[in-house]
């Protein structure tokens, strides 16, 4: 008898069909990276431990690190379409403040795990370049240093703190000097099956959240928010479960707010206070990627996250706060249940939390500065500018660096020449 071949998609990282998938995704430890995370990799180009980082630090420098000069640049919305579609600028689900107590089924159906790259594998950055355009035309990428989705940094800090759970993959391209950190999953789409013990997170936030009318064929909300990291200038995309404001009409007038050092909040960029999205209008774009100007823009004071845990197993709050600080995020809603059951729902104001962390892992933050550096002249080392970052559990953490034998650019050509990527020779 012939043993079931295994999923050239789920080799790629491509695989949307999760468990209903006929072909094998194959069976390896969870400390060692299997053949889908090594596909495109080269030789080996480094491994790294954590305590390693240490000597890449300035153990003589006193300040501290801390996220700067925060600010919100645009949003978008995918749309459930066959073909890769967003709105812009979008808007978050709407808290809609159910009262416990209430019931929710157990989760089943399809969910994605990485949703920009399931909709636009080509270019998984995409979407947030086409957000930018229409949302904040003049931005330099000059003034950044680094490009990524907020699940990396949550995935890098992981490893600093020697906390890796999970095998991972992340792969490293520079444009010009701009470095890139692009998401790497085995599968971008889970499908449970409802009988399976996956819990009722997403039940809940469907019962809970709601999306605007004329959006109301969203599948996901983005953000894009940028800061300095250490001195790193951080461009950042992260996906917002909700928000708690409902003001303004789905494509009218654009409201927003940006959120000083302080945590107070200021009216938005002139530019962005006087916008008029009208409604549903097409954006031509040479890409794949459609845009559809569409929704309102939301403060970042009225984002939320949203958290399920069973009654007897209640929350702790270190073990989401770095999700929540890579972001920002000032809203933290917590919903306790038996199963399905919702007794108590509680709103957590995170900023806080935030200074608190902060102070507390300093010497992880500052190794996370560290080895952000260290991968940049990792890529730029190679040939192709490229690399590809493996980092692996075990008894004790590792990541590996490889050479990435991939050619293909991070972006279209249009958006790759619609920007000046290297700094200005003094």
């Amino acid at each position: 008898m012939s043993s079931t071949p295994t999923c050239a998609f789920w080799l790629r990282g491509r695989c949307m069909r999760g468990a209903s998938c006929r072909f094998k995704h194959g069976a390896t430890s969870a400390d060692e990276p299997g053949k889908a995370m090594l596909v495109d990799t080269g030789r080996i180009l480094e491994t790294i431990e954590p305590h390693s980082l240490r000597a890449h630090v300035d153990n003589d420098d006193d300040s501290v690190i801390s996220l700067t000069g925060y600010e919100f640049l645009s949003s978008y919305n995918w749309v459930d379409d066959d073909n890769p579609v967003i709105y812009v600028p979008g808007a978050p689900a709407i808290w809609k403040a159910n009262e416990p107590p209430f019931e929710v089924t157990k989760d089943q159906g399809a969910y994605f795990i990485d949703q920009n790259t399931a909709r636009c594998a080509t270019y998984p950055a995409e979407a947030l370049f086409r957000s930018l355009a229409v949302m904040q035309p003049d931005l330099s990428m000059r003034d950044f240093d680094l490009v990524t989705d907020r699940n990396c940094l949550r995935k890098l800090l992981r490893f600093v703190c020697a906390d890796v759970d999970q095998t991972f993959r992340i792969d490293v391209q520079l444009q010009g000097d701009v470095m890139f950190l692009c998401r790497w999953e085995a599968e971008l789409k889970r499908i449970i099956r409802g009988h399976e013990n996956f819990g009722y997170g997403h039940s809940f936030e469907h019962a809970t959240t709601i999306f605007d009318k004329a959006i109301r064929d969203s599948t996901g909300h983005h953000r894009v928010v940028r800061y300095s990291l250490g001195g790193v200038r951080c461009l950042v995309r992260y996906e917002a479960d909700g928000c708690t404001d409902d003001a303004g009409e789905a494509g009218g007038r654009a409201k927003t707010a940006e959120r000083d050092d302080t945590g107070d909040t200021d009216d938005l960029l002139g530019a962005l206070e006087s916008m008029t999205i009208a409604p549903a209008r097409v954006r031509k774009a040479n890409g794949s990627v459609q845009v559809l100007e569409e929704g309102r823009v939301v403060p970042p004071s009225t984002i939320i996250e949203i958290k399920t845990r069973a009654s007897h197993r209640r929350l702790k709050i270190d073990e989401v706060l770095p999700q929540l600080w890579f972001a920002q995020t000032p809203n933290l809603l917590v919903g306790y249940h038996t199963n399905g059951h919702f007794q108590e729902i509680h709103k957590v104001p995170m900023e806080p939390e935030f200074e608190r962390w902060e102070k507390q892992h300093q010497a992880h933050l500052k190794n996370l500065v560290a080895l952000l550096k260290k991968l940049r002249g990792s890529a730029r080392s190679t040939k192709g500018q490229r690399c590809v970052v493996v980092g692996m559990r075990g008894r004790t953490s590792r990541l590996q660096i490889y050479e990435s034998t991939r050619t293909r650019a991070v972006l279209p050509e249009d958006i790759v020449n619609l920007h000046e990527w290297e700094e200005k020779s003094q």
